[in-house]
């Protein structure tokens, strides 16, 4: 959880804001789906 607060602080600092949240929660996704999937 504590990487995925950084992505998302490191998107809204380098990108557009609106744009770099958007991308945060996508990635959010992302690694949600491939760690659920890891784990079972």
């Amino acid at each position: 959880m504590e990487l995925l607060l950084r992505f998302r602080s490191y998107y809204a600092r380098f990108q557009n804001k609106e744009k770099g949240i958007l991308m945060a929660f996508k990635m959010q996704e992302n690694y949600s789906a491939f760690f659920l999937t890891e784990v079972q």
